[in-house]
C-alpha cells in the first residue's frame, strides 16, 4: 500500500475538519506529516498536537521545500489561495485547494495551466461532488429518472454576516464566493459545465460593498432554469432540488437533496429516501458532516496514484466554468477583487 503524505496550509476550522476526515480513512493510506500557519504559532502548534503532526512550520515556503510532502491541502483565507497554490505547484507538489480556488478568473486559468505544465494534480475542493448522495444523484440523472431536467432550485444561508473575513471586501468577503458557489456547482451538476445563456441577479450589500444576500437565475440553452440564493443574513433550510419533465407525464418528477445539501447524507427520489451514513468519528467537526471531506481526500489519492492531474467528477473545466459564472455574477453586482492583488 502506498502512503500518501499530506501537509496542511492553514490551521483554521476547515483544516480541523479536514484532519478529522482524513483520519476516518483506512490506516496506511494517508498521513499528515506537516502543518503550516503564518499568523499564530501557538494555534498551529495546538493543531499539530491535537492531530499528532510532527512538523510545524511558520511559513508555506517550508512546506513547499519539504521533500517528504507529496500533496498539500490549502485551507487558508480565500485571498491567499492563488499565491499558496502557485508556490506548491512550482515545487512539484500535488494540491487540493479549498473553494474558491481563486477570486480572479485569470488566476484560476493560470493555476490549471501550471498544473498541466508541472504534471501535478490540482483540484478545487468542491467536496460536495464526492458525497455518495451526489454520486447517486448523478446516476439518477444519467438514467433519465426525471426525464429531461428543467428546473433547479438551491439555497444556502447562514446568519454569519458579522464574521470579519466575510463582511470585508479586502478579505474576499461575500455570500457568493463563500456560499453561493455551492448552489452554482449544483446547477452545473445538472445542466453541465457550459455557460448559461443568461444570468439575472439581485443583491443586498453592506457598507463595504460586500454582497450579503444574493439571488441568481441562470438560464441554459436547453430550456433549463436554475433559481439560486445565498445569504449571510439568515439561517435557512439549505436544500437543493431538480425537477424534470417526466418524459411528458403530468406528474411531479423531483430529486431532492435535503439540508445540508452541500454535505448531504440523503437523497429523496420518487421511489423514497436513500440514506448514506457518514464514516464514524469520535471528534466533533466544526461544519455539518465535516468528516465527509474524506470522500474528496480518497478521490485525490486515487487520482494521484493513477497519474491523473484532475478528477473526472470535478475537472479543471468544471472549476473554470464555475469561476466564469461567478465572475459574470460579480460583474453584474459590481464587485471586483482585483484591487486586493495590486
Amino acid at each position: 500500500m502506498v502512503l500518501m503524505r499530506w501537509a496542511i496550509c492553514g490551521a483554521g476550522n476547515i483544516s480541523h475538519d479536514f484532519a478529522i476526515a482524513l483520519h476516518t480513512l483506512p490506516k496506511g493510506e494517508n498521513e499528515i506529516v506537516a502543518v503550516a500557519g503564518t499568523r499564530d504559532r501557538a494555534k498551529t502548534q495546538a493543531f499539530a498536537d491535537n492531530f499528532h503532526i510532527k512538523k510545524v512550520y511558520s511559513s508555506y515556503e517550508e512546506v513547499a521545500q519539504d521533500q517528504e510532502v507529496d500533496v498539500v491541502y490549502v485551507g487558508t483565507f480565500n485571498i491567499t489561495h492563488y499565491e499558496v497554490v502557485k508556490l506548491m505547484l512550482n515545487h512539484k507538489k500535488h494540491v487540493l485547494c479549498e473553494k474558491p480556488i481563486t477570486l480572479l478568473l485569470k488566476h484560476t486559468e493560470e493555476l490549471y495551466e501550471l498544473a498541466k505544465k508541472q504534471n501535478r494534480f490540482l483540484m478545487e475542493a468542491c467536496w460536495s461532488r464526492f458525497f455518495p448522495a451526489y454520486l447517486a444523484l448523478r446516476d439518477s440523472l444519467g438514467k433519465k429518472l426525471l426525464g429531461t431536467p428543467k428546473l433547479v432550485t438551491a439555497q444556502f444561508g447562514l446568519n454569519i454576516a458579522h464574521v470579519e473575513r466575510l463582511k470585508t471586501l479586502s478579505m474576499g468577503g461575500g455570500s457568493l464566493v463563500d456560499l453561493g458557489i455551492y448552489t452554482i456547482q449544483f446547477a452545473m451538476l445538472v445542466f453541465g459545465n457550459e455557460m448559461p445563456e443568461e444570468i439575472v441577479t439581485s443583491v443586498v450589500k453592506n457598507e463595504d460593498g460586500v454582497d450579503l444576500s444574493l439571488g441568481m437565475i441562470l438560464k441554459y440553452k436547453n430550456g433549463g432554469i436554475a433559481q439560486l440564493t445565498s445569504t449571510l443574513l439568515a439561517r435557512i433550510n439549505c436544500e437543493a432540488a431538480v425537477f424534470g419533465d417526466n418524459n411528458g407525464v403530468n406528474q411531479i418528477a423531483c430529486l431532492k437533496v435535503p439540508h445540508p445539501f452541500w454535505s448531504p447524507t440523503e437523497l429523496v427520489t420518487p421511489a423514497g429516501v436513500e440514506k448514506f451514513p457518514l464514516p464514524f468519528t469520535d471528534h466533533k467537526t466544526t461544519y455539518p458532516n465535516g468528516q465527509g471531506m474524506c470522500y474528496e481526500i480518497a478521490e485525490t489519492r486515487k487520482c494521484i496514484l493513477e497519474g491523473r492531474i484532475e478528477s473526472p467528477y470535478y475537472s479543471h473545466q468544471d472549476s473554470l466554468t464555475l469561476t466564469r459564472i461567478t465572475k459574470k455574477v460579480l460583474d453584474q453586482i459590481g464587485i471586483n477583487y482585483e484591487f486586493i492583488y495590486q
